[in-house]
C-alpha cells in the first residue's frame, strides 16, 4: 500500500517535471519564431556618389515622405535612425 507521504512526494515530482517540460516547450517554440521573422537590413547613404554613412537595421524599417527610419539595436531602448536623400536597402532575411 501507498502511504500519504509517499504520495505527496509523487504529486510534486510530477507537477515540477510538467512545469519544467512546458517551460522548455514554450522557450523553443519562440526561438524558431524569432528565427523565422527576424529581418535584418543593410543601409547606406550616399551624398554625391560617395558612402557617407552604412547602419545595419533591426526588422524592417518604414518610409515615411522621403525619410526612412530603421531601429539598429534590440530591447526598449532601441536607437532608431532617420535619414533621407540616395539610399540604398538590402534586405536580409534570417
Amino acid at each position: 500500500m501507498i502511504s500519504i507521504e509517499n504520495l505527496k512526494t509523487l504529486a510534486i515530482i510530477l507537477l515540477a517535471s510538467f512545469l519544467l517540460l512546458g517551460y522548455i516547450s514554450d522557450d523553443s517554440a519562440k526561438s524558431k519564431n524569432n528565427e523565422n521573422f527576424e529581418v535584418t537590413e543593410n543601409i547606406k547613404l550616399y551624398s554625391n556618389g560617395k558612402l557617407i554613412g552604412q547602419w545595419e537595421g533591426i526588422g524592417r524599417g518604414r518610409m515615411s515622405g522621403n525619410t526612412y527610419s530603421f531601429k539598429t539595436d534590440r530591447g526598449s531602448f532601441s536607437n532608431e535612425i532617420r535619414i533621407s536623400g540616395d539610399f540604398v536597402i538590402e534586405t536580409d532575411p534570417n
